[in-house]
């Protein structure tokens, strides 16, 4: 995957995406599942929060 460096030892990859605007940044991150997790920029990281905070009290 372009932007994507080498697995550590336990498996992971940091993968650099380059993305317009953070919804639709978001949208991308949640199609790859539980296993992503975004490192940075603190903000995407925080809409990423609200994001699947709303989504886990609506199907609470």
């Amino acid at each position: 995957m372009e932007g994507a460096g080498e697995a550590d030892a336990a498996g992971w990859t940091e993968v650099d995406l380059d993305v317009a605007e953070p919804p639709v940044a978001v949208g991308a991150i949640l199609r790859l599942g539980l296993e992503a997790e975004v490192l940075g920029p603190p903000g995407l990281r925080a809409e990423v929060v609200r994001s699947v905070t709303g989504l886990a009290q609506r199907y609470a």
